[in-house]
């Protein structure tokens, strides 16, 4: 009997979450907050965005609230909420705190596959430069460079990667050899550079590219670089 009432209490704790959880167990706010981000862990997304709803409305003062909110945005871009991630992060930004990077970040994403291309350059570029230690610095970069492709702006994409002293190139110099998000942000120069008709540069740039990348990307730098020859003659 004792044991039916354990697996019986097992499966009330995951089918109501946090909540229930914290209240039968005590602990309040870090058990509340413990328990979504379990569920984040195990990419249960529709329940991890609820529990964190919940936390932020059961702990408003809390200082893992920016955490929360964070968390609760990465479990909504993993179902595609986009609209609401953005609804949820832009009005917080102020009080983001040590955080402010990582909304940026995600609020960029979620413009950049909302098809938002216009804010998210403006949401990356900011990123990049206004946070040099960003980790993902050089990925912002790529991405401000990739949201004004899509906008067919070919001529800024082309100024934005080649500028020495801007984002791309200072965050790729600091990177590993090899870097992919490196080779991605070349790439993108050569293959708007080849729309330009800017051969001969396109193949400087596509040289700067590491060879033997992942199937993909190596894929496309060997097909550029031969219709690039091919072009040039």
């Amino acid at each position: 009997m004792i044991k039916l009432r354990t697996i019986l209490l097992c499966l009330l704790l995951a089918l109501t979450g946090a909540g229930v959880e914290a209240a039968l167990f005590g602990g309040g706010e870090g058990k509340a907050f413990d328990a979504a981000s379990n569920s984040f862990r195990l990419e249960m997304w529709e329940r991890a965005e609820r529990e964190f709803a919940e936390f932020g409305k059961e702990y408003p003062k809390s200082e893992r609230l920016s955490d929360a909110v964070l968390l609760q945005a990465q479990a909504q871009f993993a179902q595609r909420k986009y609209r609401e991630m953005l609804e949820l992060l832009e009005p917080r930004q102020a009080q983001a705190g040590s955080l402010a990077d990582q909304y940026l970040y995600w609020i960029g994403e979620a413009q950049f596959k909302a098809t938002n291309y216009s804010a998210a350059a403006v949401t990356f570029g900011k990123l990049a430069r206004e946070f040099p230690t960003f980790s993902k610095r050089l990925e912002a970069a790529v991405n401000e460079a990739a949201a004004l492709a899509k906008l067919g702006h070919w001529t800024n994409v082309v100024e934005l990667l080649r500028n020495p002293g801007g984002p791309f190139r200072l965050a790729a110099s600091a990177a590993a050899a090899g870097d992919e998000m490196v080779a991605r942000g070349f790439l993108l120069q050569a293959e708007v550079q080849f729309t330009l008709q800017m051969l001969p540069d396109a193949e400087v740039t596509l040289k700067k590219i590491t060879a033997g990348l992942s199937g993909e990307l190596e894929w496309r730098r060997r097909f550029l670089l031969g219709r690039t020859l091919v072009e040039r003659g």
